[in-house]
């Protein structure tokens, strides 16, 4: 047996004698008990990431408008027709007033 980093060897191999030692209904619950654990951690792995691509696209979405409503106020300094800005860059009428 090779030497490995972490736990010692004999620790693992009491380990392996305890669990071959187990019935068939222990080895099912120890195995039903494990599976769930990795459910659980594959379920909070897979929602921290649609939290992230949900927040990610937030973030892009607030940022495109805040662009838009930037671009739309020059137009609007220089006398632009409320119309005009509020079709070109997707805004409100009442949007491109505020502005």
């Amino acid at each position: 047996m090779a030497f490995q980093k972490g736990k010692s060897n004999c620790f693992k191999f009491c380990q392996t004698a305890r669990y071959i030692n187990l019935t068939k209904e222990e080895k099912d619950m120890i195995s039903a008990k494990t599976k769930a654990r990795w459910d659980y951690y594959a379920a909070i792995g897979g929602a921290r990431d649609e939290g992230e691509e949900i927040g990610e696209a937030r973030g892009r979405a607030e940022g495109i408008y805040q662009r838009t409503v930037e671009i739309a106020g020059k137009p609007k300094a220089e006398g632009f027709n409320l119309d005009k800005i509020a079709e070109y860059t997707g805004l409100s009428i009442n949007e491109a007033e505020a502005l």
